[in-house]
């Protein structure tokens, strides 16, 4: 390459810091467009990492669908990323996020000559770019992707992320308080509307009322509100559903709750709630979307992984984050069709954009090329070269 245009975006995005906050704080806090230019930067800065990937083009159109969540990460990481090793690619933001890509857009486009902007419907953007195109990289819903791969032509690949169950384990001697503040971290990133936050947090019994005690006290302290202001931890929320889906879900489970929400639904804002199960009875069958946390003890780890021996949570099979020596120590069972397991740590700590990212569940991603599935963390550079080669 010449100039490299990694550096190029690096320094795009470092002269127009306060315009992409003031672009991002539509649909998400402050903090969290900090935490979004952040990460972005990070991953230009480390992209010499693949160096290797980007000593010839591959002579290939590429579309992109875009998730509602992290618009300019996402962006970055679906968009800009395989733009350096292709001819051109096209990409189709959210409906609800239009305007918001529109302006990202404008901000890069002149750097960006073979990246262009689709701001129109799903059937469309399919019907004059897709069906034509050598490579599908699509994020969002495990049945959307299904129905997308069916209507794709043996021509055309398929890299897909989306989302995963991501459990918590903490034992008895676990450090608590950071088993506490990784859990806030992880389940209140982007104000709960993450696809790999965890779906459920498993306390042992033992200190389950000493982490419930520690967690609510602790959130109970985090400013809801105004996403402009940089004070705001929980801001509003993107999509209206996702605040339908909690209300659906606390008359569902009303006996559960420990820490009740303050609602406002015309603001579309929800302070953090806690629901919290006595034993393993509660069965994880969802993925959600917004600042509430799902708490159930347990006695024993077998319980914990009979409790994930689910065919939910096996499509969905992710990352299982461990706290204490007794949930480290245990037999999990990783690799193919299992989970990634971390150490006192969750997965926030761990993606940079430049490593493999993802799970072992055909829910979490795979690569889809002419009729066969590989189903294994994503790096993408790595994918379109092994595709493309």
């Amino acid at each position: 390459m010449t100039k490299s245009i990694p550096n190029e975006i690096v320094e795009l995005i470092q002269s127009h810091q306060k315009e992409l906050i003031s672009i991002l704080v539509a649909t998400e806090t402050y903090k969290m467009a900090e935490d979004e230019i952040d990460r972005s930067l990070r991953l230009f800065k480390s992209l010499d990492r693949e160096q290797s990937v980007f000593l010839h083009k591959f002579n290939i159109d590429i579309c992109s669908y875009l998730p509602l969540n992290q618009p300019l990460y996402s962006f970055a990481l679906n968009v800009i990323v395989p733009s350096l090793v292709c001819k051109d690619i096209y990409y189709r933001p959210p409906q609800l996020l239009r305007d918001l890509h529109n302006k990202l857009h404008k901000i890069f486009s002149n750097n960006l000559e073979n990246v262009h902007i689709c701001a129109i419907g799903r059937k469309d953007f399919f019907l004059n770019y897709c069906s034509n195109s050598d490579l599908i990289i699509f994020t969002g819903k495990y049945e959307n992707a299904v129905e997308l791969k069916n209507q794709l032509s043996n021509k055309t690949a398929m890299i897909y992320n989306g989302s995963a169950v991501n459990p918590v384990v903490v034992t008895a001697d676990a450090d608590l308080n950071k088993a506490v503040n990784d859990c806030i971290l992880a389940r209140l990133f982007n104000s709960g509307q993450d696809c790999m936050a965890p779906a459920c947090i498993f306390i042992e019994r033992k200190v389950a009322s000493a982490f419930l005690n520690c967690l609510s006290n602790s959130v109970k302290f985090l400013s809801v509100g105004d996403n402009k202001s940089s004070n705001t931890d929980i801001g509003q929320l993107i999509n209206k559903q996702s605040i339908e889906e909690f209300l659906d879900f606390k008359k569902e489970f009303c006996g559960f709750i420990y820490l009740d929400s303050d609602v406002r639904v015309k603001d579309n804002i929800m302070s953090p709630a806690i629901f919290y199960w006595e034993n393993t009875s509660y069965a994880i069958n969802n993925i959600y979307y917004a600042p509430y946390f799902v708490i159930v003890a347990f006695d024993n780890i077998s319980e914990v992984q009979n409790s994930l021996n689910s065919e939910f949570c096996e499509r969905y099979a992710g990352y299982i984050s461990l706290y204490g020596e007794t949930a480290i120590n245990a037999k999990w069972m990783s690799g193919n069709n299992k989970l990634v397991l971390l150490k006192n740590s969750t997965l926030f700590d761990y993606e940079d954009g430049n490593k493999e990212f993802g799970g072992y569940g055909i829910g979490c991603n795979f690569v889809y090329s002419k009729n066969r599935f590989e189903v294994h963390p994503i790096l993408l550079l790595r994918e379109i070269k092994s595709l493309f080669q």
